[in-house]
């Protein structure tokens, strides 16, 4: 049938090769079936917030503060073309999602032989010790009240993401924006604007990762920023929009609460302080509460209610704790019972729960609720509640409360007594918020996405169950990455709450351990055996490849003062010769089994801690030391003596880097703003030669010494990596790196490849030069149908993407079956051959054999240059809706395809056809045709929804004639809508990709 094959595409090339063989064989497609500078040791600050304390105060440090608005001014300096002076505002038209938005790209920038571009390496999704997949982060969530599908949520450090299908695929929306630390996103109930508030509320000095308010009237392909200027340096804790009166919305912030009546054109501060949250009587958006809940406590704190709109407000106190105490707040309104609020407060001494209190006449009076447990927000010994909390009512039943604190709970008694879900579903620690979807029908469980600091979960059952929806969340807050020293497609890296993880090809991460966790490398000598810091003195070592962990700190003394993460190291040429930092240098010589201080305090006293470690590669006698007060020491006899190197800037020593050849050459890199940024010696620290040139001020947090062209020299930035160019200038690396903190760097010169370590948007590797040997690469495995990292599962027709995959292009030209070898490559699943489509340098399509099994499975690709292996996720079915083009490949009962002028009708069964449905009765040899009967059916039957609504499934199995094409036939639902309207295929618990149909009455 000729119009199958009609206006041919790359992502349709893989659905006309299925259909190849059932043309050779004259076969029809039948409709009937077919994130201060030194923390003390003792310090009683709980462990989120110290890390904050870490984060931000190398950054404050010197100046005492960080300018405003310096974020959005480097950003402008980096994008500036030279030839243009005194620009100091973004564009004004908007920037594109998923563009460079202006950048200067590196193969405009830099010689012929580094223009590669960043490959995003994830993670999507960590498989946990404990707890699933995790992602990172996710501080906001937001739902289309007009498209229930669609989801959006901002990540802590990795911007907006969206998702058409309930969260099963998402999508990164803001890369190019100028800062990725989210606060907030809501979505407008009249227009379906989007607005994003940049800035994470988490009570830094002087944070400045705001950027601004940002606006997306396309649902997030474009965006624009919002005045008034002073949005661009504080952050967002909430967005929210008066349902009742269009053009009317709230912004909290951390200096004040701001409101608009005409949808963001003017702006006026309604309320002063640190705004923790916001909410509208849900019966008259008259009616406003608001919480001011600066976590150590200020003046300002405590709730307040507006009866006029927002305009002016009132603090109420009868039965609230004394206002000394009041630390952080959340707010929780009951939208079936308008005069009941909640009040979780947390106390401004200890950070511990200071009591949950109700008011049943809209705010006039409170009581305390008892039974909410004490120690909700207790973390070793600690309290963390200026981290994360809320509260929110059932919309349904007054009765039902959610409590977020370290663990999720629940009460269906008013707060009588409570249920710990996390217990129960086995969730990760760390929750912020959830949101109920207001679209579930009222004879069903309430629905509701759960978000914190392992991603995004939703539970259809009240909380008892939670579905993960974290598989494509790429949002990982990473502090360091290390590569392995032999094979391309090991490394593991140190991160924020999700642990040491290690990546073993494409998305699939896997977790070592849980926590926190600081540098991570694997021994040169033994790749097996991998280094860690957990945080402050706890050094680990795993000798079986990250499977196990245990400390290693023998000697280290306690009393030392240490860094929230402090710098540990390998000498390149001594195995098992490792350097630790607190305000000494330590030593071992054993892998850490015992460590010997080398140094004493080489810091300026104080408060101030060793952070940054160097090793010459090429005379493991020298050695250099940094630390957080701008001090540099320089040893050349492997640390029996030190000396103060020549003075610099009184900023934080984030990095130092020693020239492969030359060990009296480094680089050091320093945090802060308004000094110089980048220092490099060549007489061992007696004079320093300020490099900064063009470099926008900003902090350099890691530098590199290219091993392979020892003159270019790699900055890791709070906006993203740049090289240092022939001319002496800094050139910014944009392609396919989003604009996000870079806090790591590592290279592995046998590879050619470096990696970068982000804070928010995972790790992103770059092709330095030609590699030793041209051995294959995978970049990802996808669904052949929608182009999407998914499970595979068995029969699915899969795209590997990567490099050097095949020496030519070739494709299957069989009229019985698919080959097992094209162009001499070959790929086998588990151990099993795997029949092929087509092959290419950068692409091949293979089909999934049946018959795999377990939670994983492992991919190789053999050709005449080596092999590459991935381990992916395997699941018993992964479907996904093949596209002509753009448009679905649905067709009408009589074989002609759906489209704008050949509209689908209520009651009319259609075809689809997809990839990914699994195992099918009766067996069909992977590879060969489907024979025309009896009907191939699938095992699991799948579900298709148009328009949200469940359509009846006539038939699901595999197309007569065809090699591995799956069809579904389905009846068009009533009550639809004219226009597009989206068509998903769930099977087995996964969403396909999302597609349009056009339907008319």
């Amino acid at each position: 049938m000729g119009s199958f094959l009609d206006r041919p595409s790359r992502r349709n090339a893989v659905f006309q090769a299925a259909l190849c063989l059932a043309a050779l064989l004259g076969v029809g497609l039948s409709a009937g079936l077919a994130q201060a500078p030194a923390i003390q040791a003792a310090s009683p600050v709980p462990r989120a917030l110290e890390w904050e304390r870490w984060f931000y105060g190398q950054r404050s440090y010197g100046l005492g503060h960080i300018p405003e608005g310096a974020l959005t001014r480097a950003v402008e300096q980096r994008d500036r073309p030279p030839s243009v002076r005194g620009f100091d505002r973004l564009p004004s038209t908007p920037l594109r999602a998923g563009t460079t938005g202006g950048y200067r790209t590196l193969a405009e920038s830099l010689p012929e032989a580094a223009s590669e571009r960043w490959v995003g390496l994830g993670p999507g999704g960590i498989s946990s010790i404990q707890n699933d997949l995790v992602s990172g982060r996710v501080t906001s969530l937001a739902l289309d009240p007009r498209a229930p599908s669609t989801v959006y949520v901002a990540a802590a450090g990795g911007g907006v993401w969206k998702s058409t299908n309930r969260g099963a695929r998402w999508s990164p929306l803001t890369d190019s924006l100028p800062s990725l630390a989210s606060g907030a996103v809501a979505v407008d109930p009249f227009s379906g604007d989007v607005w994003y508030g940049t800035g994470e509320l988490n009570f830094c000095r002087d944070c400045y990762y705001g950027a601004g308010v940002f606006r997306s009237s396309d649902g997030g392909a474009t965006w624009l920023r919002i005045s008034p200027e002073s949005f661009l340096s504080s952050p967002t804790s909430v967005i929210v929009f008066d349902r009742r009166n269009r053009g009317t919305l709230f912004i909290g912030r951390s200096t004040a609460l701001w409101k608009s009546s005409d949808g963001g054109q003017s702006w006026q501060v309604v309320l002063r302080g640190a705004v923790t949250d916001f909410v509208l009587n849900p019966a008259d958006s008259s009616i406003a509460y608001a919480a001011i809940g600066n976590f150590s406590g200020s003046p300002e704190n405590g709730v307040y209610r507006s009866a006029d709109g927002g305009e002016t407000w009132t603090r109420l106190s009868e039965g609230l704790p004394p206002q000394a105490s009041l630390g952080r707040i959340a707010l929780g309104t009951a939208p079936s019972a308008p005069s009941i609020v909640y009040a979780l407060i947390i106390r401004s001494t200890d950070f511990n729960l200071n009591g949950l209190y109700r008011s049943l006449d809209g705010g006039n009076t409170w009581s305390l609720i008892p039974s909410l447990p004490a120690d909700i927000f207790t973390e070793d010994g600690q309290g963390q509640g200026a981290f994360n909390l809320f509260v929110r009512v059932d919309p349904r039943d007054a009765a039902v409360l959610y409590i977020g604190a370290r663990d999720l709970w629940k009460s269906t008694d008013f707060g009588v007594t409570w249920q710990n879900l996390s217990t129960v579903a086995g969730l990760h620690e760390d929750q912020r918020d959830i949101v109920f979807d207001p679209t579930e029908p009222a004879t069903l469980p309430q629905t509701f996405y759960l978000i914190g600091d392992s991603g995004v979960w939703r539970s259809s059952n009240g909380g008892q169950s939670f579905a993960n929806l974290n598989s494509t969340l790429a949002v990982t807050q990473f502090q360091t990455v290390g590569l392995h020293p032999s094979n391309p497609n090991l490394a593991v890296g140190g991160t924020q709450d999700n642990g040491t993880v290690f990546y073993r090809g494409a998305f699939a991460w896997d977790q070592g351990r849980a926590g926190d966790s600081g540098a991570a490398f694997f021994d040169s000598a033994n790749p097996r055996t991998v280094y860690t810091v957990a945080r402050r003195l706890s050094v680990r070592r795993s000798d079986d490849g990250g499977r196990t962990f245990r400390v290693i700190a023998e000697g280290l003394a306690t009393t030392d003062r240490v860094q929230f993460y402090p710098p540990l190291i390998a000498d390149p040429t001594q195995p098992g010769t490792l350097y630790f930092g607190t305000q000494r240098v330590w030593r071992s010589q054993d892998g850490g089994e015992h460590w010997t201080p080398l140094s004493e305090d080489l810091t300026g006293g104080g408060s101030a801690t060793v952070t940054a470690l160097a090793v010459a590669p090429s005379s493991s006698p020298v050695l250099y030391a940094g630390s957080s007060d701008g001090r540099v020491q320089f040893s050349g006899d492997g640390g029996g003596a030190w000396s103060l190197a020549a003075p610099l800037p009184s900023r934080f020593v984030t990095s130092i880097a020693v020239h492969p050849q030359l060990p009296a050459r480094a680089f050091v890199g320093l945090s802060g703003f308004g000094t110089g940024h980048i220092f490099r010696t060549d007489n061992a620290g007696a004079s320093w030669e300020d490099m900064t040139r063009n470099l926008p001020d900003i902090p350099v947090n890691a530098v590199l010494v290219d091993a392979l062209s020892p003159d270019r020299v790699y900055l890791g930035t709070d906006i993203g990596v740049f090289v240092l160019g022939p001319d002496g200038a800094w050139v910014a690396l944009n392609q396919g790196m989003p604009n996000a903190v870079v806090l790591g760097l590592s290279q592995n010169p046998a590879t050619g490849l470096l990696v970068a370590a982000t804070h928010g948007r995972g790790a992103f590797a770059l092709l330095l030069g030609d590699p030793a040997a041209t051995a294959p690469r995978i970049d990802s495995v996808a669904n052949a149908a929608g182009l999407e990292n998914t499970p595979v599962a068995p029969g699915m027709t899969v795209a590997l993407i990567g490099s050097s995959l095949a020496a030519a292009s070739a494709a299957s030209t069989s009229a019985t079956s698919l080959p097992l070898s094209l162009a001499g490559a070959s790929i086998t699943v588990n151990g099993v051959p795997a029949p092929l489509f087509s092959v290419a340098p950068g692409e091949v399509n293979f089909l999934v054999p049946f018959g795999i099994t377990g939670p994983m499975a492992e991919v190789i690709l053999r050709n005449g240059s080596g092999e590459a292996a991935v381990r992916v996720y395997r699941a018993d079915a992964s479907p996904g809706i093949f596209l002509n083009g753009t448009e679905a490949n649905v067709f009408h009962a009589n074989g002609t395809r759906v489209w704008d002028f050949s509209p689908a009708r209520p009651g009319e069964e259609l075809v689809l056809f997809a990839s990914g449905l699994g195992a099918v009765d009766p067996a069909v040899p992977a590879g060969s045709p489907t024979p025309p009967s009896p009907a191939v059916k699938t095992l699991i039957q799948p579900a298709v929804r148009v328009g949200g609504r469940p359509a009846e499934t006539r038939f699901a199995g595999l197309t007569p004639g065809s090699v591995g094409l799956y069809q579904v036939n389905f009846i068009v639902p009533s009550g639809l809508l004219s226009g597009p309207v989206p068509v998903v295929l769930e099977s087995a618990g996964t969403a396909s990709n999302v597609v349009t149909l056009p339907v008319v009455p």
